[in-house]
């Protein structure tokens, strides 16, 4: 799944709409390339690593959509400074959401269901 961002570089350029693909291997190489998780530290909130998982997030997005992802690292920023609160929002629909489990339903086959009387 490819979700898109919106971000204007300046006040004078036309809104873009960024690639974002927020996965299982985005969230591997933000701790093993960044060695940051998302979670609490001392002062509150981690930013480096929703930079990082954004970053990441974005090259696979461009990876997928068969495009070379034009944005370095220290952009990451002023991306974030426009689209934080649309970034966050999205990343839940990535992983897909928690169904509780049930018992399964018993399956009868044909030619198997028990004798009407």
């Amino acid at each position: 799944m490819i979700k898109f961002i919106h971000y204007q570089p300046s006040k004078d350029a036309e809104v873009m709409k960024l690639p974002v693909r927020a996965s299982y291997k985005c969230m591997k190489l933000l701790k093993e390339e960044d060695g940051l998780v998302i979670g609490l530290d001392d002062d509150g909130t981690n930013y480096n690593a929703y930079e990082a998982l954004l970053f990441h997030a974005l090259q696979i997005g461009y990876d997928w959509m068969g495009e070379t992802m034009p944005w370095k690292r220290e952009n990451m920023v002023n991306i974030m400074d426009q689209c934080f609160t649309e970034f966050m929002e999205m990343l839940p629909e990535f992983f897909g959401k928690k169904e509780e489990v049930t018992e399964p339903k018993k399956i009868v086959r044909k030619g198997t269901e028990p004798e009407k009387k």
